[in-house]
C-alpha cells in the first residue's frame, strides 16, 4: 500500500515510514535514520561504544528532545496552537478517558499476539531456524507495532469524539499503517506455515485468526 501523501492541507513526511517500520530507509537525509547514524558516527569516531548502555541512554534523551521539536513544527504547519495542543495532551486523562485496553478489539488483539509469544517460545526450545528469517523477524516485530497502533488509533477515535482536530492527521496516518502490519503479518504467517516446522499448525492458526480481525481492526 501507498503511503498518502497528503492528509486534509497537511504534507505527511516521508521519515514518518521509519518510525515504526522494521527496517528503515536508513538514509543519512532522514530525520529519524540520519540522526541515528549520525550519533553512531560521532560516538566511533570519539571511541566510545554506540551500543553501551549509558550512550544509548543519552541518545534516546536527545532523540525525545528533538523528536518533540519535530512534533511542534508539524503541529504548526498544520495550523493548530503548539501550546494548546500541549495543554490538551497534559488534561487528557482528565477528561474522563476510558481504559482503551479493555475495548473488545484491544483484548482480542492483544491474545493474539500472547499466542505468537507462545509459539515462538516453543520455537526458540526446539531451536527452530524460522525464528532467524525475514519472515520471523516480521513477525516478532509486526505483532507488537500492530497492537500498540490499535491503542493509538483507539486514543485517536477518543481525541476526534471531543472535537480534537489534530487527530484527523494521525487518524488517517494510523489506519494506513494498521493496513501495512496486516499485511506484512499475513505474508509473514503465510510463508512460516509452508515450513515443515513444529509449529506449522499453531502457524496456521494464527494465519487464520489475524485474517478474521482484520475488518474488525480496520474499521475502528
Amino acid at each position: 500500500m501507498t503511503p498518502p501523501k497528503k492528509i486534509d492541507n497537511f504534507t505527511v513526511p516521508r521519515w514518518w515510514e521509519c518510525g515504526w517500520r522494521r527496517v528503515p530507509c536508513n538514509k543519512k537525509d532522514c530525520r529519524v535514520c540520519g540522526r541515528v547514524l549520525r550519533d553512531r558516527d560521532r560516538h566511533l569516531i570519539r571511541g566510545t561504544d554506540p551500543d553501551g548502555w549509558e550512550v544509548i541512554g543519552q541518545d534516546i534523551r536527545n532523540s525525545f528532545e528533538e523528536t518533540t521539536e519535530l512534533i511542534k513544527e508539524e503541529v504548526e504547519e498544520m495550523g493548530l496552537d503548539w501550546e494548546e495542543v500541549r495543554s490538551a495532551a497534559a488534561n487528557f486523562k482528565k477528561d474522563g478517558m476510558p481504559n482503551l485496553r479493555e475495548s473488545p478489539i484491544y483484548r482480542k488483539v492483544a491474545r493474539w499476539r500472547s499466542n505468537i509469544y507462545q509459539i515462538a517460545e516453543v520455537a526458540m526450545e526446539d531451536d527452530e531456524l524460522w525464528l532467524e528469517s525475514e519472515m520471523g523477524a516480521d513477525l516478532m516485530w509486526y505483532k507488537n507495532t500492530l497492537v500498540s497502533k490499535i491503542f493509538r488509533q483507539l486514543t485517536n477515535c477518543w481525541d476526534l469524539s471531543r472535537g480534537e482536530r489534530s487527530a484527523r492527521v494521525d487518524y488517517f496516518y494510523t489506519r494506513y499503517v494498521l493496513g501495512e502490519c496486516i499485511a506484512i503479518l499475513k505474508k509473514s504467517l503465510r510463508q512460516l506455515s509452508l515450513l515443515q516446522s513444529g509449529q506449522k499448525a499453531e502457524l496456521m492458526l494464527s494465519f487464520a485468526g489475524l485474517r478474521k480481525l482484520e475488518q474488525e481492526i480496520l474499521s475502528i
